[in-house]
């Protein structure tokens, strides 16, 4: 009735694809989050899709990927 349960090697790998695609996709949004955060009160300079446009301009789609290394490797320690 059931399906035969995954081997653990299966389950690891399904487990490290599937947090990798999550990181790709939510990364960029984190970027533009930080940003938006990281203003002072009364020097609103980005304000939600203008910050996405401004960040494609200045970083290229690609760009938005810079600090992924660093978060990769913070999150292994």
């Amino acid at each position: 009735m059931f399906p035969p349960p995954f081997s653990l090697p299966a389950k690891l790998i399904n487990g490290g694809v599937a947090g990798l695609i999550g990181v790709t996709c939510v990364f960029p949004i984190d970027l533009a989050k930080t940003r938006l955060q990281n203003q002072r009160e009364g020097q609103a300079i980005y304000r939600s899709l203008e910050l996405e446009k401004r960040i494609l301009h200045l970083y290229e789609p690609l760009g938005t990927y810079g600090g992924e290394k660093l978060n990769k490797t913070l999150q292994k320690v």
